[in-house]
């Protein structure tokens, strides 16, 4: 838990996901650039169609949505030809040291300054699910791939671990990353 908040604190980056006000929260069939997300309290759809995510330095990546205030980070590999590995496509856990590891951090209602943040693990009810990743293009610069995802995970309020808090977030993404060519 200290590694997430310290990561999600060093790494903050505001970025252009904007909530849309279309508000179309079912995302995971879209081929929209989007983050989404629901609460039992809230949700939001997130476009994310100005952002391209950099994984040339990093394979740590992380953004937040000004308008939501909801914070993600994601492990992704680097390298073009690892990204666009086929076995790639499964489950992932919530917050772990492999690839495509996926946690946020946002507030428990909107607008609210008590926040939550995803409970390490892997199981039916907390996962990241890869759905594809598919070449875009690539320039002098780097490898560019859509990864789509969906996933289910379990929320405890960031201050207070340790309460009876729990809730059950799910979403989906779709992301433009972009790798080192290789």
């Amino acid at each position: 838990m200290k590694k997430i908040l310290s990561i999600l604190c060093v790494s903050l980056l505001a970025v252009s996901c904007t909530k849309s006000d279309n508000n179309d929260t079912k995302g995971g069939d879209s081929d929209a650039l989007h983050l989404s997300f629901y609460t039992p309290d809230w949700d939001a759809y997130i476009n994310c169609e100005h952002l391209v995510l950099d994984a040339t330095a990093s394979s740590l990546l992380t953004a937040t949505s000004a308008s939501t205030r909801e914070q993600f980070y994601l492990t992704v590999p680097q390298d073009s030809s690892v990204m666009s590995d086929a076995s790639n496509i499964k489950k992932y856990g919530i917050d772990g040291d492999e690839v495509f590891t996926f946690n946020q951090s946002l507030p428990i209602t909107e607008g609210s300054e008590t926040r939550l943040i995803g409970v390490p693990g892997l199981s039916d009810n907390s996962y990241n699910e890869i759905v594809s990743i598919t070449y875009d293009h690539s320039d002098e610069e780097g490898a560019y791939f859509k990864l789509k995802a969906n996933y289910k995970m379990n929320m405890k309020p960031i201050l207070n671990p340790d309460s009876d808090t729990v809730k059950e977030v799910h979403g989906t993404y779709h992301f433009l990353i972009k790798t080192n060519r290789k």
